[in-house]
């Protein structure tokens, strides 16, 4: 599953976003090339520096600084090397550098591109050998790993770090915060608690089940059990909403909703 997502992660989301038009070739191409271009000077920059360093190249040296901290025993300064080149290669100066206008023609090059990684990736996994940490009993080589961990970069700096992505999410975020906050105050109210949505009572009421059937030794006291029960329920709840029904939630719960008996289908 790990590598399943992984895969899909580095190439389907990219090209998700190249269809979208959001991948933008001029910031990719010059944070690639400025860090290609000056490789070994890269390497001699203390951790500072290249922490506070804005400049193109400063991001895929993170990258690699970060691959080394964290995975010392598949990371690979020339395999990272050459997954930055192949990228770079393959997919900023091949695919991005021409828009995708949905010609055949452009359909055709984004197919061959995610087609050729995708198999490249399949054929790369193996079962790991025995003394392998922090592994599962499949992986993929240190070729293709470093190749997804470049790929998601991309996905990562390019498209959920830009502000105007952040900006939604930050207002989504706001959206759901307010609204498990106002179901909460709402299951407080002995008065009106009757009526809160019954998908809403009917989740608490399956987390209170499945936590009464935990063995003896892992079940909560009756009064955390309640609490952790309502809060599961609250939250499957508003998880379970698509964004326009979070929104609506959100606005009725706060007192500005519009189309009262429309919201209340939604429900």
């Amino acid at each position: 599953m790990d590598l399943a997502d992984d895969i899909a992660y580095s190439v389907h989301d990219v090209d998700d976003f190249y269809r979208a038009g959001i991948l933008d070739h001029a910031p990719i191409a010059a944070e690639f090339r400025g860090w290609l271009d000056d490789v070994l000077e890269w390497r001699d920059r203390d951790d500072t520096e290249v922490r506070a360093e804005l400049m193109p190249g400063a991001g895929l040296e993170r990258l690699r600084r970060k691959m080394r901290r964290d995975d010392p025993w598949i990371a690979d300064d020339e395999a990272f090397l050459a997954a930055v080149s192949d990228v770079d290669a393959e997919m900023v100066t091949d695919l991005l550098a021409r828009p995708f206008d949905g010609s055949l023609t452009a359909e055709r090059r984004l197919a061959a591109f995610t087609d050729r990684w995708i198999r490249r990736f399949q054929e790369s996994a193996r079962l790991r050998p025995l003394d392998t940490p922090r592994a599962g009993p499949v992986v993929l080589s240190p070729w293709a790993w470093h190749h997804v961990e470049v790929l998601k970069f991309v996905h990562k700096r390019f498209v959920l770090s830009r502000p105007d992505l952040a900006i939604q999410q930050r207002g989504m975020s706001r959206i759901l915060a307010r609204s498990v906050r106002a179901l909460g105050e709402w299951l407080d109210d002995d008065l009106d608690r009757a009526r809160t949505p019954r998908r809403l009572r009917e989740l608490i009421a399956l987390a209170r089940e499945q936590y009464a059937t935990l063995p003896a030794e892992r079940r909560p006291s009756d009064a955390d059990a309640e609490r952790l029960a309502r809060s599961r329920g609250i939250v499957d709840y508003v998880a379970s909403l698509t964004d326009s029904q979070a929104f609506a939630l959100s606005e009725a719960i706060s007192g500005r909703a519009d189309r009262l008996w429309a919201l209340g289908q939604r429900l």
